[in-house]
């Protein structure tokens, strides 16, 4: 049995990260966890309330984040997380927690991203709050586990580059 991977789909709010996690943990039978539902109560309301996040906001989210993915792995299964992972020091935190890891980093054209923010409906996360995600956001397209998909790609297609991406992985992981 192969080592479990964690495939991290990453980017700013309304890039499809949970959208395309659960096309590629539907697709090979993984486990799938939005790490959006790991937020506190009072982060929620906090950003539906249009404050950004501080790095002290999400110190306990990612620690619920990281246990939840250990805990999933337990059993030797595969995960795909759909997490934002904008600061650097989270990547590693997710590295840190015993997979072999790849982040797929959905990014797109500001414009595009929030007009699907403003189209959007059921999510706590404001449009009004894309700007501080971008700010906060630490560019990982120097991070050798990461591959930059756009995300005005149709589902399909991120779909297919990201079983791709994930087949290169489990060759070379054998």
């Amino acid at each position: 049995m192969s080592e479990p991977m964690l495939i991290v789909c990453m980017g700013v709010s309304g890039t499809g990260k949970t959208t395309l996690g659960k096309s590629v943990a539907d697709a090979r039978d993984w486990q799938f966890i939005d790490a959006d539902d790991l937020h506190s109560e009072q982060a929620i309301a906090k950003m539906a309330a249009g404050q950004p996040l501080t790095d002290a906001d999400r110190a306990p989210w990612m620690r619920r984040v990281v246990t939840a993915v250990q805990h999933a792995a337990d059993g030797g299964d595969s995960i795909v997380l759909a997490h934002s992972g904008l600061r650097e020091h989270h990547r590693d935190q997710l590295r840190r927690a015993g997979l072999q890891t790849h982040f797929l980093f959905l990014n797109g054209l500001e414009q595009t991203i929030h007009r699907r923010l403003q189209n959007r409906q059921g999510h706590f996360m404001p449009s009004a709050l894309l700007a501080s995600q971008l700010s906060a956001l630490q560019s990982p397209l120097n991070e050798p586990d990461v591959t930059l998909l756009d995300c005005a790609w149709t589902p399909d297609q991120l779909l297919q580059r990201a079983n791709h991406v994930i087949g290169e992985l489990e060759v070379h992981s054998v």
